[in-house]
């Protein structure tokens, strides 16, 4: 009878991830990779965390220093949108997968 494989080192996984601060997708992400690090840590007690790097990405690097609104840089991004007040955000994203717009 073969003994069992022993593992001589644990793996370590590395995670990295590239996300813009004010994306409210990457910020789903965020709360999403937050979800499945605790759930890691539940399932595997003892084990260590996978490295998070978080690295930086500018959504949209023609975005004046000063900024803009948030009106302003819809209607200048998206020109069909529909008139501004309509949620347009991560909530309604069947409204993203249509939109013909840039």
């Amino acid at each position: 009878m073969r003994k069992p494989l022993r593992v001589l080192k644990e793996i370590i996984l590395n995670i990295d991830i590239i996300s813009d601060v004010v994306c409210p997708w990457c910020y789903i992400g965020k709360r999403q990779i937050e979800a499945a690090l605790a759930l890691y840590t539940q399932q595997n007690p003892g084990a260590e965390q996978p490295r998070v790097t978080w690295r930086p990405f500018q959504l949209n690097p023609r975005l004046p220093a000063e900024g803009m609104s948030r009106q302003d840089y819809v209607v200048q991004k998206f020109p069909c949108a529909p008139p501004f007040g309509v949620n347009i955000g991560p909530s309604n994203s069947a409204f993203w997968e249509v939109l013909p717009c840039e």
